[in-house]
């Protein structure tokens, strides 16, 4: 079959957890994939997957694209999983996020789901597979939790349009499958293009789920206002001039720490209101001022279903979404997420999941400190403890293959009867 097989015992132990979703064939073309998401390869490709392995092409082609297994119950395990230890699980001072990334396809034309859309990966339109995502994430850690594969409407016809799921939908059923998998976390955050939905804002506080977004410019605004004496709806330079003028001296400040690991402060101006079309009554907070230096935007409006909370925390709370980026970051540049060579959708969310195993496996190693036993020095970034597990993993096959070497000249099919009698 192969002469691929992994001896380490960290790897094994975590691989093992998952051994209920697979046949015993299957558990060895699973940890072979999933141990190949660690090499530094362009793309994901199977073919040459197999030729690194020594295994039947055929088989692990079947093993990806035929044989019988469920990615939904093998990302539950993996959530289990992280779930059942203090070091990796989730903690109530967290945030639950929500974002869509995308896979950019250029030169894509049969596959599925890929279509001309916006590609946040390239900034621009483009062709594209996009996912709805959710992440946990803290300041002490991070993970993503789960994926949902979307579709663009003119994609369905009559006979499959009840199939068709908006991304805000998509958003609605992640927060569900979060709850129901037990996610601890004290609010749900968004951006821009989420806070425009009064469906979302509304199922969210229908659920009494904490909401904490970042509204668009255009977006009206309820406000009081003190000349004409009533409220009406404003956007935000109205809003901003309105401030600055009538109620500079309520502004408070709150302090944010930048990427460079300083402390700045920015002014801000907190009220009761409600946006337009939205019945949901809401505080918002408008920030004087960018996150950072990368940040060109000079004014920010925050809004929350949850009064209680102090503007300090809503900012703490909401520049935690930022996780989310940094995880499907890692999946993607480290793990290959977005570089499959497959079309069908099936075959996507496999890949899609599996690199979810992939980074977690690292997440796993890294936040619990397992590799301070085996290594000399303490791999700090998810990428420095990506090559240290490859490189356990290659030490080991090496090790195996030395034990095996008849084996070995067999497999690599070498005729030559020297090597084969000194193998022997």
């Amino acid at each position: 079959m192969t002469i691929f097989r992994v001896h380490c015992g960290l790897v094994n132990k975590f691989l093992g957890r998952f051994s209920s979703l697979f046949s015993r064939r299957q558990s060895l073309y699973f940890s072979l994939y999933v141990c190949m998401l660690f090499r530094d390869m362009k793309r994901a490709n199977l073919e040459v997957m197999a030729k690194t392995t020594s295994c039947e092409y055929e088989n692990l082609q079947y093993f990806f694209s035929d044989s019988k297994w469920d990615h939904e119950k093998l990302n539950d395990e993996r959530i289990a999983l992280i779930e059942r230890q203090r070091t990796t699980g989730s903690t109530a001072d967290g945030v639950l996020a929500i974002d869509d990334s995308s896979c950019p396809k250029i030169y894509a034309k049969k596959t599925e789901g890929a279509g001309y859309q916006h590609c946040g990966a390239l900034g621009r339109e483009a062709v594209c597979n996009v996912f709805v995502s959710s992440a946990f994430v803290s300041k002490s850690k991070s993970f993503p939790i789960n994926f949902k594969f979307y579709k663009k409407e003119e994609e369905f016809d009559e006979k499959t349009f009840h199939n068709f799921r908006s991304k805000i939908q998509l958003a609605q059923e992640l927060v569900d499958d979060a709850v129901a998998k037990e996610i601890r976390f004290s609010a749900v955050v968004f951006d821009s293009w989420y806070a425009h939905s009064s469906d979302l804002i509304e199922s969210l506080h229908s659920k009494d789920l904490t909401l904490i977004g970042e509204v668009k410019a255009n977006r009206n605004i309820l406000v009081y206002h003190p000349v004409k004496r009533k409220r009406c709806f404003m956007q935000q330079d109205e809003l901003v001039t309105l401030v600055k003028k009538h109620y500079w001296h309520k502004i408070k400040p709150v302090r944010l720490k930048t990427q460079d690991g300083k402390t700045k402060t920015v002014m801000t101006y907190q009220f009761k209101g409600k946006l337009k079309d939205c019945h949901v009554p809401l505080k918002i907070v408008i920030l004087f001022g960018p996150y950072g230096k990368k940040d060109q935007k000079k004014v920010h409006i925050l809004i929350t279903n949850n009064s209680r909370l102090s503007a300090q925390k809503i900012v703490d709370l909401y520049r935690l979404r930022w996780g989310i980026e940094t995880c499907y970051r890692e999946l993607k540049d480290f793990f290959m997420m977005d570089h499959y060579q497959v079309r069908n959708r099936q075959r996507i969310e496999r890949h899609w999941a599996l690199c979810h195993i992939a980074w977690t496996l690292a997440y796993w190693v890294k936040q619990n400190g397992y590799l301070r036993k085996i290594l000399s020095y303490n791999p700090e970034s998810l990428n420095d403890v990506r090559h240290a597990i490859n490189d356990i993993i290659g030490f080991h096959q090496t090790v195996t293959a030395a034990k095996n070497p008849a084996q070995l000249a067999k497999k690599l099919k070498i005729k030559s009867a020297r090597i084969h009698n000194k193998a022997g």
